[in-house]
């Protein structure tokens, strides 16, 4: 229910697997986990070899998005309490806008580096 509508967002900017989008939410509680969803997701795929799930350019594009992203969820909650609801929306609203900016323009200059 999610993986398809969210296809635009990591097929068409990101340029990433569509099931991806599990991993960028499993981030959002835990950042360390993000990759070992992408494992779990590549095994219901059926695929045990990695370098068959997504290419060196995707996930150099995974890694930076992450990092960029949302902060982990207990990061948001301290925000919360010093700072208020409108400047937590705020860092959270920019921080993905920032992460999808850059994870598109790497998108677009990767495949010609690599």
């Amino acid at each position: 229910m999610l993986v398809d509508p969210m296809s635009w967002l990591t097929s068409g900017l990101l340029g990433l697997p569509a099931i991806t989008i599990i991993a960028f939410i499993v981030g959002l509680v835990r950042k360390e986990m993000s990759y070992g969803m992408l494992v779990v997701l590549a095994a219901s795929q059926g695929i045990t070899d990695m370098s068959q799930f997504m290419t060196p350019a995707q996930y150099v594009i995974f890694g930076l998005v992450m990092a960029i992203y949302v902060t982990c969820l207990s990061t948001m909650v301290a925000l919360h309490r010093e700072m208020g609801t409108r400047d937590t929306m705020i860092i959270f609203a920019s921080a993905i806008v920032v992460a999808v900016a850059l994870g598109t323009v790497f998108n677009l200059i990767l495949p010609f580096v690599m």
